[in-house]
């Protein structure tokens, strides 16, 4: 049978971080993880939400919140954190740069979105989780320079009109109707943001290690 792995073995400091030190740790190092963890998890959302209020496309301010989220995975590193929190952070931290933007957006749209009907031109299947795309006009003719997914399904045919909401700044790009608010988006980017915060924290908390001891003076070699 194989031996699975602790905390206290040779792998599992590898995995989990060593924490070199007995009962309570360091209020030093629990303060340096209350900084990263706090300071990283702030800085990836406030990137994300920064980017969009700015006027920047979602996938940029998408980009933007991963590139901080390579920064924080590259402390963990310099660290010498526990692998397997720091891919833990990882895989958290870009689900949150990734939801922070969209959520952004969510919210500019429900607070000052203005709802108005376009008809439909074209429709096409999308790649992306079987989306449908729906390519609208105004009612004066003007075409809209993006293809709505939110509204848009099989059973809507050219000449069909559907919900289209406008951001009257022209800060987030216009989008279909959706009959779900922002609020769940919300409780996701919260939940994501305290996962990724707790494990950044134990990551930090878990990476100290013991300074190597020098030995003593009546350790050392004696010369010749």
């Amino acid at each position: 049978m194989s031996r699975r792995s602790s905390p206290h073995s040779p792998l599992g400091h590898v995995l989990f971080g060593p924490a070199d030190y007995r009962g309570a740790p360091p209020t030093s190092l629990v303060v340096e993880a209350m900084v990263v963890a706090c300071g990283g998890v702030l800085a990836v959302g406030g990137a994300g939400m920064a980017s969009v209020l700015l006027g920047i496309a979602l996938d940029q301010a998408q980009a933007v919140g991963m590139t901080v989220v390579g920064g924080l995975v590259l402390f963990l590193l310099v660290a010498r954190a526990g692998r397997l929190l720091i891919g833990g952070v990882c895989v958290l931290g870009l689900l949150l740069a990734l939801s922070v933007p969209r959520a952004t957006a969510d919210s500019i749209m429900a607070e000052r979105g203005q709802r108005q009907e376009v008809v439909v031109t074209a429709v096409a299947a999308g790649n992306v989780h079987d989306r449908y795309l729906c390519s609208v006009r105004r009612d004066d003719g003007t075409p809209v320079p993006v293809r709505l997914w939110r509204g848009c399904g099989s059973a809507v045919v050219p000449g069909d009109r559907i919900g289209m909401v406008l951001d009257p700044e022209g800060r987030v790009p216009p989008r279909g109707v959706e009959e779900r608010g922002p609020m769940w988006t919300l409780v996701r980017c919260l939940l994501l943001a305290g996962s990724a915060s707790a494990l950044s924290f134990m990551a930090v908390l878990r990476s100290y290690r013991l300074p190597p001891v020098s030995p003593s003076p009546r350790e050392a070699p004696a010369a010749g």
